[in-house]
């Protein structure tokens, strides 16, 4: 009994000595550029405002399309025969497309033709009919005007000369009614031609060809389809011209301008990066969406395609304002404020605050100027004059 007590005082003064070197360590631990004179503070992390550029940006997203393109319809009914291309390939202006069928337009175009026949055979008849008739009237007129000259000098009666008077009249009246029949037959034939032009148009429509250098972009009907004009058929697109086409909301009309505004066209996997500008701008907001469309010519390519989605980032306006960090703006009851690190403590500072650009908010209104350190991570847990210790300085 007696050794435990002698020993007892000194295991008791071992624990102390243990204790305030545990004490000791954690005091004077960790890295001396994150520690302060005030160990007590609420930890923050810190930065500086500064002065820096500011995008007033709207991002959306559009859709690509081909600036040329024509949708491809039979020109006449028939059921569709054969179709000759495919979706993906290409084509040149005038390439056959597809193929109506043609028994209706062969048979009328058969009868044009006849007709057309039976008009050039009635007009030559006609023409010699004129050429008898105006032959006839020039032996008649030399009787008359001999019988004339005999008349004078009264070697014939009256008689002899109104016969040939008569005959005379006749030959001009055969003449004038050779003349309108002839006129007539040349109507005809005329009409007759016009008629075999269209059959010989509605024949050849029945092959329909490529309006223009592209790609079929679309197949809408297959053979043994029943065409009608104004049905599409196919679709062709011109891949080398496209032009984006996005749709705004009605607040930035004021704001977006043909030939200034940029608009940068990203692909959303990270392919492309384009600057535009924007080409077109619609006269009016839609007011059914309070939309407005706009538009940005661009150049194809192996990935962009018409009807390929794409990431848009429209440029309204930039400035240059003095920002914090946004995780350093904290919402108050009176409004948005920042804290502003003076020594060991935490000055709370009203703010108006207006865009936002890589995560910094711009500061429009309050006491915070360039190079002045403000609070970020922990800015949410403090209050006006409290105390802070700065664990990280954040470049």
């Amino acid at each position: 009994m007696m050794s435990f007590k002698l020993r007892s005082p000194w295991i008791a003064a071992g624990a102390a000595a243990s204790f305030l070197l545990v004490a000791l360590a954690v005091k004077f631990s960790g890295d001396p550029k994150t520690q302060t004179a005030g160990t007590k503070g609420i930890p923050v992390s810190v930065s500086q405002a500064r002065v820096m550029e500011f995008n007033d940006d709207f991002s959306t997203q559009g859709s690509i399309r081909a600036l040329r393109y024509a949708s491809v319809t039979p020109k006449v009914d028939g059921t569709i025969l054969e179709i000759y291309v495919r979706e993906g390939d290409r084509v040149k202006r005038g390439d056959p497309l597809f193929k109506s069928d043609n028994v209706r337009q062969e048979e009328a175009l058969k009868m044009a033709q006849r007709d057309l026949e039976a008009a050039s055979f009635a007009t030559e008849e006609r023409q010699e009919a004129l050429i008898r008739a105006k032959a006839d009237l020039e032996r008649v007129e030399l009787d008359y005007q001999r019988f004339a000259e005999l008349l004078k000098e009264g070697a014939i009666s009256q008689s002899m000369f109104d016969d040939v008077f008569t005959r005379y009249r006749q030959a001009r009246a055969m003449v004038r009614s050779a003349e309108s029949m002839l006129s007539s037959a040349r109507s005809s034939l005329r009409k007759a031609q016009a008629a075999l032009g269209i059959e010989e148009k509605n024949y050849r429509d029945t092959t329909v060809y490529a309006p223009m250098d592209g790609m079929v972009s679309k197949r809408m009907a297959e053979p043994g389809e029943m065409g009608r004009p104004g049905v599409p058929v196919l679709r062709i697109d011109d891949p080398s011209s496209l032009e984006v086409q996005a749709f705004l909301p009605a607040e930035l009309y004021p704001k977006v301008w043909t030939g200034k505004t940029s608009i940068t066209l990203e692909d959303p996997s990270g392919l492309y990066r384009e600057e535009l500008t924007v080409t077109t701008k619609a006269p009016v907001v839609d007011p059914v969406t309070r939309t407005f469309e706009v538009r940005c010519r661009t150049q194809g390519s192996p990935y962009k395609v018409p009807g390929a989605m794409a990431r848009l980032t429209v440029h309204i306006s930039s400035r240059k304002s003095t920002g914090v960090p946004s995780k350093g703006v904290v919402q108050k009851e009176a409004g948005p404020a920042v804290y502003v690190i003076s020594g060991d403590t935490a000055i709370e500072v009203p703010v108006a605050t207006a865009l936002r650009s890589n995560g910094w908010t711009e500061i429009t209104s309050g006491d915070v100027k360039e190079g002045m350190v403000v609070a970020v991570d922990g800015a949410s847990m403090l209050s006006n004059r409290s105390k802070v210790k700065i664990v990280r300085r954040i470049p």
